[in-house]
């Protein structure tokens, strides 16, 4: 490389001119450049970074929850939907999803601007793996979506049916005279609560021990009476609806179960409202 003195005296002269112009612009584009690092430095540093937030959430029966499958086993949101109340759950309605996109996964919970914290208490308590899904939708109502991957809901804090829950109607089915009414007091010092107490409405004749009948939603509250009758064999009445029980007094009767045969039943708990974190917003 030639040297600036090296050069002619006409070409020394371009040369300076060139230096004159440049070098200001480029002492300025550093400082520029310094100064833009600079700035955006302090715009980030003064900008309040993103938190979640805690709150109280509603209490679960003060919205409503419909449950959609989405993929699950067949039957799957009807099964969930009668457990739904058995956890303070208002439930709503069970039915297939009708969204075109696939569902992958355990599920999701779908929710309007008005219905976050619901869809968070719905999480929280049903469904920590489902995904929160914002959508058009008006008012609080949330949607629980099975997915593929759904098997159960999280395990309740205690039992899901406790012998206070259970209406149980106590039908003589026998000629013995006084068992209703003797076995319908020994039923409530259990803790059972009464229904009707009688003659079988449906003329059935037990002739072994006893028997529990119930419907397609009674099984959890069958299960406890027949705990509380040994003996006693389940009988499943699709025609019977909602979750009441009937105990049938048969030939064989000896008696319900003493109290301390029976497992311990913890007092049950108030409904609460829980804590929720909303997700910052960015």
């Amino acid at each position: 490389m030639r040297r600036l003195r090296d050069l002619d005296p006409r070409t020394r002269t371009q040369v300076g001119i060139v230096a004159f112009v440049l070098t200001p612009g480029l002492v300025l584009g550093a400082g520029l450049g310094t100064a833009s690092y600079a700035l955006t430095r302090a715009i980030r540093a003064e900008a309040p970074s993103c938190q979640p937030v805690s709150v109280q959430g509603p209490l679960q029966n003060s919205f409503t929850l419909n449950v959609l499958n989405a993929g699950a086993k067949p039957g799957a949101a009807g099964d969930v939907l009668k457990e739904l109340p058995l956890r303070s759950f208002k439930a709503g309605a069970a039915r297939n999803d009708g969204e075109p996109r696939p569902v992958v996964g355990t599920g999701e919970i779908r929710y309007g601007a008005d219905g976050l914290d619901q869809a968070l208490v719905t999480q929280k308590i049903l469904l920590p793996e489902a995904r929160l899904v914002l959508d058009a939708r008006e008012g609080t109502t949330v949607d629980l979506v099975l997915g593929p991957s759904f098997t159960q809901l999280s395990p309740h804090d205690g039992p899901l049916v406790r012998r206070d829950d259970v209406i149980v109607n106590i039908y003589n089915t026998t000629y013995f005279e006084g068992l209703g009414k003797k076995t319908a007091d020994d039923m409530a010092g259990l803790g059972f609560r009464l229904g009707a107490v009688g003659l079988d409405p449906k003329n059935a004749w037990i002739q072994t021990e006893a028997a529990v009948r119930y419907g397609p939603d009674g099984e959890r509250q069958a299960k406890l009476v027949n705990e509380a009758v040994p003996g006693s064999t389940m009988q499943l009445d699709p025609d019977i609806e909602g979750s009441k029980v009937d105990l049938l007094i048969g030939m064989k009767w000896t008696g319900v179960s003493p109290a301390d045969k029976l497992p311990k039943e913890a007092p049950k708990k108030p409904l609460t409202r829980i804590e929720v974190v909303r997700p910052c917003k960015r």
